[in-house]
């Protein structure tokens, strides 16, 4: 597969709201993986009034940015042993739900 070269883009500039936007051609959506409702940092270029766009990579999680994970990581220490500790005994009544339906079974099978 060729590697194409960077490649310029025209957009026009519309309004939405109180705010401005230009689209981001499909070719580069389909590159970069940018699908709607992704968040991208706006800033201003270095050189000749640039606007630059970064798409924010999130932490593997769709449509959760960082600083929401490191709120979850927070609550997860805090809370973390409770939690475990209220899985295991839902873990315990598994089994015991599980055992009365082999015996449920096995004496069905004797009728």
């Amino acid at each position: 597969m060729q590697e194409r070269k960077n490649s310029t883009y025209t957009r026009r500039v519309s309004q939405v709201g109180n705010s401005l936007s230009v689209g981001i051609p499909k070719e580069l959506a389909l590159k970069f993986d940018i699908l709607k409702g992704d968040e991208v940092i706006v800033t201003e270029g270095s050189e000749r009034g640039e606007i630059v766009l970064k798409k924010i990579n999130h932490t593997g999680q769709p449509n959760i940015r960082p600083e929401v994970i490191e709120a979850m990581k927070s609550v997860k220490n805090q809370y973390g042993k409770a939690y475990q500790r209220d899985c295991k005994g839902i873990g315990k009544r598994r089994k015991k739900d599980e055992k009365i339906k082999n015996n449920v079974l096995t004496n069905f099978r004797k009728l």
